[in-house]
């Protein structure tokens, strides 16, 4: 990539995984989830409670 190329990976290192359209649009829908109070919110004892751990 040269310096006029502006990329649209989000990952400092160029992880590849953010290259793929179906993992962002899943962290997208995670966000929007988040922002709308759609999600279930965990202390570290209750995640580690859940898991057995």
């Amino acid at each position: 990539m040269d310096k006029e190329t502006a990329s649209e990976n989000p990952s400092p290192s160029g992880d590849k995984r953010w290259d793929d359209p179906e993992n962002v649009a899943m962290v997208e829908r995670g966000i929007k989830d988040s922002k709308s109070g759609k999600v279930n919110k965990y202390s570290l004892d209750e995640l580690k409670e859940m898991m057995c751990v």
